[in-house]
């Protein structure tokens, strides 16, 4: 993941410097994070790497600003906001543009 973000994605955002990007790590549910580093912590390492490499290198760019929503204990670990593990419902949506719209 980290090669193919390198390779492909931060050349575009580097080459364009008149746009302003806006990137985000969507809020998975605190029970999907659990489920994947048990069963394959490998895969959640990697995970969390590629999280770590995306922020650190793309913050470094001023036309740039990263989000992450992992730590939103009221959305991440209300299941009822899931309409499974991994995918929220629209009024998640709605918080992470307020969230987004306002910074």
């Amino acid at each position: 993941m980290i090669a193919r973000f390198d390779r492909y994605i931060l050349p575009l955002l580097k080459a364009r410097s008149d746009c302003e990007f806006k990137l985000f790590f969507p809020p998975n549910s605190t029970l999907r994070y659990a489920l994947i580093a048990q069963e394959s912590p490998d895969a959640f390492k990697a995970c969390l790497e590629f999280k770590k490499h995306v922020i650190t290198t793309a913050s470094k760019l001023p036309n740039i600003q990263v989000f992450s929503f992992h730590n939103i204990a009221n959305i991440v670990d209300d299941l009822n906001l899931y309409t499974d593990l991994a995918h929220y419902s629209g009024a998640v949506n709605s918080l992470i543009i307020q969230y987004i719209a306002n910074q």
